[in-house]
């Protein structure tokens, strides 16, 4: 069962004192001076014995109950969703009948790049655009998860006959699709221009 924050950290000031050996020694002398004085005055009585048992070290003191604000955990600001993101990784462009995406970032990789790449690629068909030019000259890096983002994409696009292309594409990230022969799939263009004819060409 999780123990809440502040509750942990009163439990944690209550069991350790840097002051524990100081009080030990107050409680031993408090204790010797009543043994003393219980032997002389001979009203000694085994509860009054008792009573004089030194503080547990785990019952909590008035200053370990007096809640401690430096342990109280700050909250953290609300992270924005990937939608909210799509607009930083890429400037998306209307022409005629294709949606120009030029990325603004280096790297696509691992859950948060797919999930950026999908909010991106969401935002390209809210436009109403038959295919997709995706500018990815900034593009050093890009993992197979976005590869697969890609290919559900592009097959959610190929009843309509929807095309992807890609422009400007790093030697690296060629190499990737030519690897996975995803270049088959999608056309590797020089430029922006040469990618628009690409999928025009696929139209007609």
């Amino acid at each position: 069962m999780a123990i809440p924050l502040k509750t942990y950290a009163l439990e944690t000031c209550v069991m350790w004192n840097p002051f524990e050996k100081q009080l030990n020694k107050l409680n031993e002398s408090s204790d010797a001076h009543r043994i003393s004085d219980a032997a002389g005055s001979q009203q000694s009585s085994a509860p009054s014995v008792a009573s004089a048992e030194p503080m547990s070290q785990h019952e909590p003191s008035p200053e370990a109950s007096t809640p401690v604000d430096p342990y109280v955990m700050p909250v953290p600001a609300p992270e924005s969703s990937a939608m909210d993101q799509a607009d930083s990784i890429a400037e998306v462009e209307l022409m005629g009948e294709v949606a120009v995406a030029t990325f603004t970032i280096s790297e696509l990789s691992q859950h948060e790049g797919v999930q950026l790449l999908a909010s991106l690629l969401e935002e390209m068909s809210e436009t109403g655009a038959k295919h997709f030019v995706l500018d990815i000259q900034n593009i050093q890096f890009m993992d197979s998860m976005c590869l697969g983002c890609l290919v559900e994409t592009l097959n959610n696009m190929t009843d309509s006959g929807g095309k992807i292309a890609l422009a400007n594409s790093d030697q690296n990230v060629q190499q990737l699709f030519r690897m996975t022969r995803l270049d088959r799939m999608f056309p590797i263009c020089r430029d922006v221009m040469t990618a628009l004819m690409a999928v025009e060409r696929e139209r007609a």
